[in-house]
């Protein structure tokens, strides 16, 4: 059992001095992956991504697996979750259970968990993604694309978006995210509507589409 966090332990390497650690630290962590300069930017892309907080594991994998395919995937998603822990605590995590505990506090500090860990909205009604009051289920903002980027037409084609607003819905808590999806001739297949304030992203798709297999090493639902 590793020792208790207290949450005056959650820093972000912010001087000169602490970015040099944080940069030796990384270095050693993960050797022969990237050049100096290259894990110098991303620790800066790194700082910017945690900064906001996470409010579930699910989205700080999110995160994670976003800093990943900007850098071509070099670390994994794994190890960027692992990256980003220890810049947040200058400190590698020991252990599983020590990775699990700095995230819950991480997620503690951040405002607490949000929304439900579920596939789809409990008391949503109306046709499931398709309606603003039966939202699909995500864990933050940047989860949003990832579940997008995995829907299918039924034939396996991939879909477009564009984000065109929010809005308030009868009985969902948070403002609801609309997004026009279109078929590579810019046709309009749904309008699919997501609230990203939930614990992990749904893995159930609209009605009339399909989500694809996550890919190795994409853990987050």
């Amino acid at each position: 059992m590793s020792d208790p966090i207290s949450p005056d332990q959650i820093q972000l390497p912010d001087t000169p001095a602490e970015k040099r650690a944080a940069l030796q630290q990384l270095l050693v962590l993960f050797p022969d992956t990237l050049p100096d300069h290259e894990m110098e930017e991303l620790i800066r892309r790194a700082v910017s991504v945690i900064q906001p907080g996470c409010r579930s594991a699910a989205e700080l994998n999110s995160r994670a697996t976003v800093l990943s395919e900007e850098f071509g995937y070099v670390l994994t998603p794994a190890q960027l979750t692992t990256a980003l822990l220890s810049l947040l605590f200058a400190r590698v995590p020991v252990s599983v259970e020590d990775e699990q505990q700095l995230t819950a506090l991480l997620v503690k500090e951040s405002g607490g968990v949000v929304g439900y860990d579920a596939d789809q909205v409990p008391g949503g009604s109306g046709p499931f993604g398709i309606v603003p009051t039966n939202p699909v289920p995500v864990a933050g903002i940047v989860s949003s694309a990832l579940y997008l980027r995995r829907l299918r037409l039924p034939d396996g084609r991939p879909v477009e978006w564009r984000r065109t607003g929010s809005r308030t819905a009868a009985g969902i808590d948070n403002p609801v995210d609309c997004y026009r999806v279109t078929d590579a001739n810019n046709q309009l297949v749904a309008e699919v509507f997501i609230s990203p304030y939930h614990q992990r992203i749904s893995g159930r798709a609209p009605a009339g589409l399909v989500l694809s297999p996550l890919r190795p090493e994409s853990w987050f639902e």
